[in-house]
C-alpha cells in the first residue's frame, strides 16, 4: 500500500475515499436490521416519499453551480461559483417554502401521495438548503483534494441519521426516520462548512463582480444541464412514486426498501469511485493526457464487483432480506432478486458518466438524460399490472438505456484521445 500511495496520489486518493464511504456505508447497514424490524413498511414508504421530494428539490436549488465548483480553473473561481451557488440555494429554499405552505394539500392530492407528507412539507425547504449547500462545499473539497475530509463528512451524516433514527424507534415513534434524515442533512451542511473554514476555504473579499463573472462562465450547467439533471433525478424516483400511486402502502414500502437497499453500494462506493475520478480527467483534460484507459480500467474492476453483487442477490436475495431486516420484507427480498440486474449495470455505468462533465460534453449526457427520462416515464402504462409485471418492465428499461450510456461513454472517450497529439 504505501508503495503504492508514493507512486500514485490518484491511487492513494481513490483508497483513501472508498475506505471512507466504507466505513460510512457500515453505518446504515449495521442499524438497518434494527430499523426493518422497529418501523413498518409503510413508515419506511413515508421516508421514501420525504427523501423523494428533497431529492428532487435539491438537484434544482442552486442551478447545478454546485457541481461546477470542482472543475473551475482556480481556487478564486471556485469560491466564486460555490458562494454563488449558495446563494441562488437560499432564494430557492425560501421560495419552495412558500409554495409548500401555500399549495403543499394541493400538491400531495394530485400526485396521489400519502396525504401524511404533507404535515412534513416545512421540513423539506430546510433539508434542501443542507443537501443542495453541500454540493458545493463538497465539490471544493474535491477539487482541492480534501479526500479524508468527504469521507469524514460522509461517515458523520451517516452516524447522526441513523442513530436519530435508532433513538426514536426505541422511543416508538413512528416519525423516527425522517427526524433521522433531517438530522442527518443538518449535520452533514454544519460539518461542510467547518471542513471548508477549517482547509482555508473562506469569501473574504469577494467583490460580487468576480462572482457574476465566474457564475456566467459556467452559464451552460444551468443552461444545458438543470433540466436534463432534474429529469434524471425524477426518472429516479419515478418508479417509486408510480408505485406509491397505483399499488399500496404496504407494497410501496416494501419496492422502496428494496431499492435502497440496492442503492447503498451504487450511492456511497460508486459515487466514492466517481469523486476521485471526476477530478482526475479534469485533471488529465487541462494538461492534454489521454483519459481512455483510466475509463477502460474502471469499467472492469466496476464490472467483476458488479457481477458478484448480482449473483449474491439474484439467488439469494429473499433469504438475505428475511436474515437481515426480519421476517416482514420477504417480499423486498423477492423484489431486490428482480431489480439486481439495473442495479449492477448502473453500479459500472454510472461512476464514468462524469467523463461528460470532465471534457464539458455535458450535451450529450443531457440528451440521454432526457431520453432516460421518456422510458421511465412509460412505465406509467404498466402500473395496472401486478408489481411483478411492472418491475420486470422497469428492469428492461434501465438495461437497454445505460447499455446505450455505457456506448456513449466509450465512444466520447476515444474521440477525445484521438484529438490529442501522440
Amino acid at each position: 500500500m504505501k508503495k503504492i500511495f508514493r507512486k500514485s496520489d490518484y491511487a492513494k486518493n481513490s483508497i483513501i475515499s472508498i475506505l471512507g464511504v466504507g466505513v460510512a456505508a457500515l453505518i446504515p447497514l449495521a442499524i438497518r436490521p434494527f430499523l426493518g424490524r422497529m418501523f413498518t413498511p409503510e413508515e419506511f414508504n413515508l421516508l421514501g416519499l420525504y427523501v423523494t421530494v428533497t431529492s428532487i428539490l435539491a438537484i434544482a436549488a442552486n442551478f447545478r453551480y454546485g457541481y461546477a465548483v470542482v472543475v473551475t480553473s482556480d481556487d478564486e473561481e471556485a469560491k466564486g461559483v460555490l458562494f454563488g451557488s449558495i446563494v441562488i440555494t437560499g432564494v430557492f429554499s425560501i421560495l419552495t417554502f412558500i409554495i409548500l405552505l401555500i399549495f403543499g394539500q394541493t400538491i400531495s392530492l394530485n400526485l396521489g401521495l400519502n396525504p401524511d407528507i404533507v404535515n412534513w412539507f416545512y421540513f423539506v425547504p430546510l433539508s434542501v438548503f443542507f443537501i443542495s449547500g453541500c454540493i458545493g462545499f463538497n465539490g471544493w473539497l474535491n477539487k482541492n483534494k480534501h479526500y479524508k475530509a468527504m469521507a469524514f463528512n460522509k461517515s458523520i451524516r451517516r452516524g447522526g441519521e441513523g442513530l436519530t433514527q435508532f433513538v426514536f424507534g426505541k422511543l416508538k415513534n413512528t416519525s423516527g426516520l425522517i427526524y433521522g434524515a433531517f438530522l442527518g442533512d443538518l449535520l452533514n451542511f454544519i460539518v461542510h462548512l467547518f471542513q471548508f473554514k477549517k482547509l482555508g476555504g473562506s469569501f473574504k473579499g469577494l467583490k460580487s463582480k468576480s462572482i457574476f463573472a465566474s457564475l456566467k462562465k459556467y452559464k451552460e450547467f444551468p443552461l444545458f444541464n438543470l433540466v436534463p439533471a432534474l429529469l434524471d433525478i425524477v426518472s429516479l424516483s419515478l418508479p417509486f412514486l408510480i408505485v406509491n400511486a397505483y399499488y399500496s402502502e404496504e407494497v410501496s414500502g416494501q419496492f422502496y426498501q428494496s431499492r435502497d437497499i440496492l442503492a447503498m453500494p451504487l450511492i456511497l462506493i460508486s459515487a466514492a469511485i466517481s469523486q476521485v475520478l471526476m477530478q482526475k480527467i479534469s485533471e488529465k483534460k487541462n494538461n492534454g493526457e489521454k483519459v481512455f484507459v483510466i475509463i477502460k480500467n474502471h469499467f472492469f474492476i466496476l464490472s467483476f464487483l458488479g457481477l458478484i453483487g448480482f449473483l449474491v442477490v439474484f439467488f439469494l436475495g429473499e433469504n438475505l432480506f428475511t436474515l437481515f431486516l426480519g421476517d416482514q420484507w420477504k417480499m423486498a427480498g423477492s423484489m431486490a432478486s428482480m431489480m439486481v440486474l439495473a442495479y449492477s449495470i448502473k453500479f459500472v455505468v454510472s461512476p464514468i458518466s462524469v467523463v461528460f462533465f470532465s471534457l464539458h460534453k455535458i450535451k450529450i449526457a443531457s440528451f440521454w438524460q432526457v431520453a432516460y427520462f421518456l422510458g421511465i416515464l412509460s412505465l406509467v402504462l404498466f402500473a395496472n399490472n401486478s408489481i411483478e409485471s411492472f418491475i420486470l418492465y422497469y428492469v428492461i428499461i434501465e438495461v437497454v438505456l445505460y447499455a446505450i450510456y455505457a456506448i456513449l461513454i466509450i465512444h466520447e472517450t476515444r474521440k477525445y484521445d484521438r484529438s490529442i497529439p501522440s
